[in-house]
């Protein structure tokens, strides 16, 4: 039987796999800036590579009889995650985009600290001995063993195009305190040289995810034509002597951010459209939410 990423209806993990990828081609296409403001970081591949990587954990025998609704599994509530992030190891790329991958696998479910305290701490041996023992914990390479990991390679390798290299089974205990220990000293907040790199990747990973899961194939983008709307209305105001509002026209021909303070029915709406016509025509596709309070 193949591996197995959903259980309800089935799905595959190479499909699912193939689903995300199908979501990172579009938003590929929604958001080309972000391969841009990343310097010294192939973004887009960093992303594949972690698309492509983050759900081999499920190959865990244990996981997949979960997934197939055996009440006889053992795979006592741990997580798939920690499961994927060895063969970030056995990648062929520099050290920094290893880490950056282990962060945004490890963390595309559950937050560092949960991922600590209620599975890391809770599931697994420590590695050593204390006056309390190890007593009912479970060794984590040796569950990593019963990953099928013949599979996960030829999947890799036929589907993806990857072969790995060899790579040690290391606890994700040391691997997730350490980047705690950075965080709460200042080390990986919001100043640091990586935390933009890392929130754009946790976002577009997630982004992947959920939307592959949703089967969602495409995403849907402005383009010249959507604002057709206002050039028809504009010609309507011309032929009777009028045209949009001064604050209107200003509003588009604003590169970059504008504040406008206006009454109802004074036309903020189109301000707003000719406004965004104006950013798309300097800056590219991009996304463009629309709030109304």
């Amino acid at each position: 039987m193949e591996l197995l990423a959903k259980s309800e209806p089935p799905i595959t993990l190479k499909e699912h796999i193939e689903d995300c990828l199908l979501v990172w081609r579009s938003i590929k296409v929604s958001f080309p800036q972000a391969g841009s403001i990343l310097e010294g970081l192939d973004f887009w591949n960093v992303l594949r590579l972690a698309i492509i990587i983050h759900d081999l954990g499920k190959s865990h025998i244990e996981f997949i009889k979960l997934l197939q609704g055996k009440n006889d599994n053992k795979w006592q509530g741990q997580r798939h995650e920690l499961f994927s992030l060895p063969f970030i190891d056995g990648l062929d790329v520099e050290l920094h985009v290893k880490q950056l991958l282990k962060l945004i696998v490890a963390g595309h479910h559950r937050d560092f600290e949960t991922l600590h305290e209620k599975y890391i701490s809770k599931a697994y041996a420590s590695g050593f001995t204390n006056e309390f023992g190890d007593d009912g914990l479970l060794d984590y390479n040796h569950e990593f063993e019963k990953l099928r990991l013949t599979e996960v390679h030829q999947l890799l390798k036929d589907c993806f195009h990857i072969v790995l290299g060899g790579f040690k089974i290391v606890s994700p205990n040391r691997f997730v305190q350490s980047y705690l220990r950075k965080f709460n000293e200042g080390e990986a907040g919001m100043f640091s040289n990586d935390y933009f790199k890392l929130l754009l990747l946790f976002g577009a990973l997630k982004h992947c995810d959920h939307l592959g899961s949703a089967k969602v194939s495409c995403i849907e983008n402005l383009e010249a034509k959507s604002f057709s709307f206002l050039k028809n209305q504009q010609i309507k105001l011309q032929a009777k002597g009028y045209d949009f509002y001064s604050h209107q026209l200003q509003s588009g021909n604003t590169i970059g951010n504008v504040i406008l303070t206006a009454p109802t029915g004074s036309g903020k709406t189109e301000s707003a459209m000719l406004w965004l016509r104006k950013q798309m025509e300097i800056s590219g596709q991009g996304r463009v939410f629309y709030v109304l309070p």
